[in-house]
């Protein structure tokens, strides 16, 4: 047998073998983007929202999905010590959430993307009024609860002195 055939036979053997590696890789590459995607499309589809399940699922899930870019992570990290820091102001906060959002579409090679782009956000005023009224009839019924615990402790110390 000649050299050639023993090759042959080796690149028979072993291109099947680099096909599969090749492509799980390229698959694992693909599948990390599309988690990053899905957070990033996670957070600016809630941006109307200061909190969420998804937000904070998303914001939770940033340390391991970004666990290989430095910039995301620092972003990231200044960005969650403003968010436990309640002296810091709105805007504060906004600007750093704005760093955080735009080096992680840099790590997903969306470049064209600015702060502007992420600071417009669709709300519909009915949206927003709808919340406004949600939040005020919860406060209501918080109240109201109030109001029943305080009869009920006020009826309980009048029937004890009886």
């Amino acid at each position: 047998m000649e050299v050639k055939d023993t090759i042959n036979i080796v690149a028979i053997i072993l291109s099947p073998i680099i096909a599969v590696l090749v492509t799980i890789y390229l698959q694992n590459r693909s599948d990390k983007k599309k988690e990053k995607i899905a957070i990033i499309k996670s957070l600016l589809s809630t941006g109307h929202y200061l909190y969420s399940d998804e937000i904070i699922r998303s914001y939770n899930l940033i340390d391991i999905v970004f666990k290989d870019d430095k910039n995301v992570r620092a972003k990231w990290k200044l960005y969650y010590e403003a968010l436990c820091n309640d002296s810091l102001q709105y805007q504060v906060r906004l600007d750093k959430k704005l760093d955080l959002i735009l080096a992680m579409c840099k790590s997903v090679n969306y470049k064209n993307i600015t702060a502007q782009d992420l600071q417009r956000v669709y709300v519909p005023k009915g949206f927003a009024e709808d919340g406004e009224k949600q939040r005020k009839y919860t406060e209501m019924q918080y109240q109201g609860m109030e109001l029943l615990m305080q009869m009920l402790q006020k009826q309980a110390v009048e029937m004890e002195n009886k």
